[in-house]
């Protein structure tokens, strides 16, 4: 049976069409999206996991721990899943944090953390050094907390804090060798699980977003060190939410830079230290990534 078209906002057609070929993203939203897992190093190795699961599978080049996997349904419905062997989690959501370069023992901040992709990836690199694992929802924060403990993560302090307050915070400026600021956004790139984002897409919930992502941004990197490195991250396309907001960084520090986005995957350039990716670039969802350093 042919997937239904999607529905979206007029808004949504004219901004889009500016940006791509919007043809060729409706029918991208009508195919089915790839299952993806991330093996969980710290308890098991990829081999024998797939010797359990007896799952098809192949590597997504860009994540160190990565599977595409051949299975329709059911990732999240295994024993294995149960006891943290695997995360389930979507191919271009791993891009974030392996643009960070985290080294062992570093100290990292996952500012806007729940439910825990990310977090937990994190903590599969990062065995020797500390995590602060930070997010405003209560119930997202549940999640988080849930999902460390799933994943074995035993470095890493949950704390339920509004993100663009760590700028206040004596004890945290300069504090992290690496930030993630992976935003609240229009989730526009999650359209293949889920249409409604477009469907619900105004410019001005971009605006009062993109807001918010300016104050985040500017909290993240007042918490790196000098020599650090953030990652800004969304999943989602426009550029009130993405170029923007890295541009009103560097426009307002002087000691903000930009690093070079070096992943083995498709992408497009979206500025010095920037990449977009769109779903015919890899078979994933959207994605947005900024690489900032700090002088």
């Amino acid at each position: 049976m042919k997937p239904k078209k999607p529905e979206y906002s007029k808004e949504f057609k004219e901004y889009h069409s500016m940006l791509f070929d919007f043809k060729e993203f409706i029918e991208w939203m009508q195919k089915p999206l790839r299952k993806s897992i991330r093996v969980n190093s710290i308890k098991i190795d990829s081999k024998r996991l797939f010797e359990k699961l007896g799952w098809g599978h192949e590597k997504i080049p860009w994540a160190k721990d990565g599977f595409w996997v051949d299975i329709k349904y059911g990732t999240g419905a295994t024993i294995e899943h149960a006891i943290g062997y695997y995360y389930v989690q979507e191919a271009s959501s791993m891009m974030p944090v392996e643009a960070l370069n985290i080294k062992n023992g570093d100290m990292v901040l996952d500012m806007c953390a729940a439910p825990g992709s990310k977090t937990t990836q994190i903590g599969a690199i990062n065995l020797g050094g500390t995590i602060i694992a930070n997010d405003s929802n209560t119930g997202r924060v549940k999640s988080l907390i849930s999902n460390l403990g799933r994943m074995g993560i035993a470095n890493c302090i949950v704390t339920k804090n509004d993100g663009q307050r760590f700028r206040g915070i004596k004890k945290f400026k300069e504090k992290f060798d690496r930030v993630l600021v992976d935003a609240p956004c229009s989730e526009v790139g999650t359209a293949r699980k889920n249409t409604d984002s477009l469907r619900v897409w105004t410019p001005s919930y971009v605006k009062r977003i993109s807001a918010l992502q300016k104050k985040l941004i500017c909290s993240g990197f007042e918490c790196l060190k000098k020599g650090g490195v953030m990652v800004y991250s969304t999943c989602t396309t426009s550029i009130e939410e993405n170029e923007d907001v890295v541009r009103f960084l560097l426009d307002r520090y002087e000691n903000a830079g930009t690093g070079r986005i070096n992943l083995n995957a498709r992408y497009e350039s979206a500025g010095s230290g920037a990449a977009r990716v769109y779903p015919w670039h890899n078979d994933t969802e959207c994605a947005f990534i900024a690489k900032i350093t700090k002088r």
